[in-house]
């Protein structure tokens, strides 16, 4: 009798993905917030965002 893993494969890879999150997120030691900067480029102002 065979039995159909690929819905067991997929809760489980689903999982792994769910529980890596929080690891991939934490911030390094010693690395810097991301900071919001402006800047004026030929008279146009932009807003863009600095991190690490």
């Amino acid at each position: 009798m065979r039995t159909n893993l690929k819905p067991a494969t997929a809760v489980v890879f689903l999982l792994f993905i769910a529980l890596s999150f929080p690891l991939v997120a934490q911030t390094q030691s010693g690395s810097s917030p991301i900071e919001s900067k402006f800047a004026t480029v030929e008279g146009v102002k932009i807003h863009y965002l600095t991190a690490g």
